[in-house]
């Protein structure tokens, strides 16, 4: 593949200098590295530390990247990248995913967390999607441009949306075989997420049943689907609750 871009945006120096280490030792790539420092929080959301960043993108391809990605060899970056060329309909591809449908199965050749565990089903190749997780993926740089992300605040559910959005202009998203190590499980909830996710259903929910993430599946039509949001919602608020007032550990 031609020359990319990386965005990634980062707050803790010692593990995004770590990051870049990994970057320099991958092997057959020529890319670009835009570093949002966002360590005095001075985002507040995801979506428009990316949005900072993309006038300045000049390539083909733009990836977005967690600061705690990992590749577990040094050809990881160029394999996937090589893949995602000849992506037909193309418009997100992903690292992890899940498919279409009442049935909810994560898609990843990844693995995750401390003890690098595998993080869900093997992909062959590429498969088909509806959505991605936001640890990392891929868009061509003009679609980025065309269908840029929206001005929702938050750190939650902004390659979801993207997905989301793409997928109702027509396009296919994918999720691709990849030799990655993410640090952190992932899935972590909290109320901030659920906000993102009503806005997401009240914009997205009648062109589809489901919102099948990585983190869980929500359905999306009906009392019954809205009343199971409302109740998750609370949860999180009482967990909140225990864990500032009481000390319980959190995820």
């Amino acid at each position: 593949m031609s020359k990319f871009t990386i965005i990634t945006v980062w707050n803790k120096p010692d593990l995004f200098a770590q990051f870049q280490q990994e970057l320099k030792r991958q092997q057959e790539v020529t890319y670009t590295l835009l570093a949002v420092d966002n360590s005095q929080n001075r985002y507040l959301g995801a979506r428009e530390a990316f949005l900072s960043q993309m006038d300045q993108v000049q390539t083909e391809f733009v990836v977005f990247m967690h600061q705690d990605i990992r590749f577990q060899d040094e050809r990881a970056l160029h394999d996937l990248m090589a893949s995602a060329e000849n992506l037909e309909n193309l418009g997100i591809a992903g690292v992890a995913g899940c498919p279409e449908g009442k049935e909810w199965i994560l898609c990843s050749d990844i693995v995750h967390g401390k003890e690098a565990l595998a993080a869900g089903k093997q992909v062959k190749g590429s498969m088909p999607v509806q959505t991605v997780d936001e640890c990392l993926f891929l868009m061509r740089t003009d679609l980025a441009r065309k269908y840029p992300f929206s001005q929702r605040g938050g750190w939650h559910m902004y390659a979801v949306e993207q997905c989301l959005q793409l997928r109702r202009a027509g396009y296919q998203n994918y999720v691709l075989t990849a030799r990655i190590w993410h640090l952190s499980k992932g899935g972590s909830l909290e109320q901030s997420y659920l906000k993102t996710l009503k806005e997401l259903v009240a914009e997205y929910g009648e062109d589809t049943p489901y919102f099948n993430t990585t983190v869980k599946q929500w359905a999306t039509q009906g009392w019954k689907a809205a009343a199971y949001r409302a109740y998750y919602l609370y949860k999180m608020k009482l967990k909140g609750f225990l864990q500032r007032h009481l000390h319980w550990p959190k995820d």
